[in-house]
């Protein structure tokens, strides 16, 4: 619900977020096999770490990832960097 997909109605039923929202979330889920294609506990697994840990660092590195990309131009251009701000919002909204 942090990332809006998921809304709740005076009545208290959960209702899908807007449509745009949601089409972000499905160009999310798309970039996301292109460009993870190991999860978080798998990275952990692998480095040796706590997931806690990897996961501190993979938002220290999509946060530098996304101020580099800025520094360029205002806008994120490349398809990478769209994923990286993609990933950000839905897995680490805070």
């Amino acid at each position: 619900m942090r990332a809006g997909l998921l809304i709740r109605t005076e009545a208290g039923r959960l209702a899908l977020g807007d449509e745009a929202l949601l089409n972000d979330y499905l160009l999310y889920v798309e970039l996301q096999e292109q460009y993870d294609p190991m999860n978080v506990r798998e990275l952990a697994d692998m480095a040796g770490v706590p997931e806690e840990e990897a996961h501190r660092i993979v938002r220290r590195l999509i946060s530098a990832k996304l101020k580099e990309a800025s520094r360029g131009s205002s806008e994120l251009v490349d398809t990478y960097s769209t994923y990286l701000a993609l990933k950000q919002r839905f897995e680490y909204a805070d």
